[in-house]
């Protein structure tokens, strides 16, 4: 691979990765806000021999690595790349029992779920 190409790929990766590529999107659950964070990697090789034959290989993945929780005044960071049971699941899951019930119902009470959080918020307004 010459330095042209090498330079040219770096630059698309370097516009490519932006913080909106690596802060995921906010899923708001009732009273909560939920925002995953993710690690981008890349790696790539290449070589040639006498012959003149080139090769070259490349590959990518994108980790979570942590989730941000707003709930009211609380705001908490919670690393999920090492997570266990005993450490930040278990403190995720205190702060968050509106997560807890969303995924026992499923997708079908989904819909009664933003409904009551929709009357939730007309009585507010209206208080």
């Amino acid at each position: 691979m010459n330095d042209a190409v090498r330079s040219k790929i770096f630059e698309e990766f370097k516009d490519m990765i932006t913080t909106e590529s690596v802060v995921g999107e906010p899923i708001y659950l009732g009273d909560a806000t939920i925002v995953p964070f993710v690690d981008i990697s890349f790696g790539f090789g290449t070589g040639q021999s006498k012959d003149c034959h080139e090769g070259g290989a490349g590959g990518g993945k994108i980790t979570p690595t942590a989730v941000l929780i707003m709930k009211g005044e609380r705001i908490e960071l919670f690393s999920i790349k090492n997570a266990t049971a005993n450490n930040t699941i278990d403190k995720m899951l205190n702060l968050m029992p509106e997560i807890i019930s969303h995924f026992r119902k499923g997708k079908k009470d989904k819909t009664l779920l933003e409904e009551q959080v929709k009357t939730d918020a007309d009585i507010d307004i209206k208080e």
